[in-house]
Formats: structure tokens, C-alpha cells, sequence
């Protein structure tokens, strides 16, 4: 297959929902279960296309033991990745919104979850001087009001915004985040705000940070 091909079957489906996200059903379709949890679907399908949006020269800056999210120039990039992090749930030493995406133990996972969800790439990318810490926060209070679906339709512009900079995405906690974000969205937002101000740098801000300007466009109604 060639790699071109699926990249653009899998971006066409940025920031939509699965029912208009047709080129990317023959790269997915099969690394799901027969008959997916449609909240399950709509991420890995939003997943999938956000990494396959990357810079294909672009390296992740992962850590050494989360190489399974780290930059691949496979035959199925995106797909195999967004396929191989939709795991089911983990046991009841982890919190109730978070599975085992990525093959973690549940010790890890919980870590995982508390340092590296989209709070701590928000504080990055405000650290980085690549978002104004105003914006940064306010893109907080929007996400903690808004259903799943409205997040995965904002999702793309943040994310290049970030990537862009060298802010590394842990792809299997957004995928699990956006997953259960409609029946415990209270707690993972919590989670993000924990994040977020805990990442955060607090020292005197840069020049660079007070002047630094959001370019992403405002997204279009689906």
C-alpha cells in the first residue's frame, strides 16, 4: 500500500466524524472489533487522522518506552498505530476512564494519564512559547464544556499548532481521553487542569511567550 495514498485517505477524515470519513474505513475497518463502540470508532478514526497529519520527516520526541507511538514509515502509517492503541479497558488498579493503550502496566498507564494528556501538551506548547498562556487556559475552559465531538472538530489546528513546535503528542492517552470524554468528561477535564498547571512554567515569562500569537484558523462548522 502505498504510504502517500493512506496518509491522504486519513487526513480527508480531520476533524470529522466517521460518517464522513469513508477513505479511512479501508485502513481501519479491520484493526477495530467487529462491532466498535461507536465513541471508540469516532477516536481512533480522530486519532488516526491527527497522525497521519504529521510532517512525514517530523520525529516525535517519545520516550524510549513509548516507541510504539513514535514517528513510522510503515505501509499503514497512522492507521496501524491508532489500531494498535485501541485497547480495552484496564483493571481496577488504573482509573475507570483509563484502558491499557499501548501495551502499558497499569502503574505506568496511570502516569501516563496524569502527565501526558492534552493539558501537559497545552502547557508545553505555552513553555515553548508556541500558544499565549490566556489562549492556552481559555482552549481549557472551551474543551471542558464541549461534547467529544465538538473537541475532535477543534483537535487538528491545536495539534499541528503544538507539533509544530516540537511538542510531542502521547497519541494512546488522546485516543482513550477522547474515548470515554462523554460519560467522564468532568474527570478527565480535571485531569488536564492538573496537568496543564502542573506542566506549566511560572518563572518570569519570555518575550517570546508574551508575544507569542495563536495561527491556527478558526475551525468551520462541520
Amino acid at each position: 500500500m502505498n504510504d502517500t495514498r493512506t496518509r491522504a485517505d486519513l487526513r480527508r477524515g480531520l476533524g470529522r466524524p466517521v460518517e464522513q470519513s469513508h477513505q479511512a474505513h479501508r485502513h481501519l475497518v479491520r484493526l477495530l472489533d467487529d462491532d466498535p463502540h461507536p465513541a471508540l470508532r469516532q477516536a481512533a478514526y480522530a486519532v488516526a487522522a491527527l497522525i497521519a497529519a504529521r510532517p512525514v520527516r517530523r520525529q516525535d520526541r517519545e520516550d524510549s518506552d513509548t516507541t510504539e507511538t513514535t514517528e513510522t514509515e510503515t505501509a499503514d502509517p497512522g492507521a496501524s498505530e491508532a489500531g494498535a492503541e485501541a485497547a480495552g479497558p484496564g483493571d481496577a488498579a488504573t482509573p475507570p476512564e483509563v484502558s491499557e493503550a499501548g501495551g502499558l502496566s497499569g502503574t505506568e498507564a496511570a502516569r501516563r494519564y496524569r502527565s501526558d494528556n492534552l493539558g501537559a501538551h497545552l502547557a508545553a506548547g505555552v513553555n515553548e512559547g508556541a500558544l499565549a498562556p490566556g489562549s492556552a487556559e481559555a482552549e481549557l475552559h472551551l474543551y471542558a464544556r464541549q461534547s467529544a465531538a465538538t473537541i475532535i472538530h477543534r483537535l487538528p489546528c491545536l495539534i499541528r499548532n503544538l507539533t509544530s513546535q516540537g511538542v510531542a503528542i502521547h497519541w494512546p492517552v488522546l485516543l482513550d481521553d477522547l474515548r470515554y470524554w462523554d460519560s467522564r468528561r468532568d474527570v478527565i477535564a480535571t485531569r488536564w487542569f492538573d496537568s496543564y498547571f502542573r506542566t506549566l512554567d511560572f518563572s518570569e515569562p519570555s518575550e517570546s511567550s508574551e508575544t507569542a500569537v495563536d495561527k491556527r484558523e478558526t475551525p468551520k462548522e462541520p
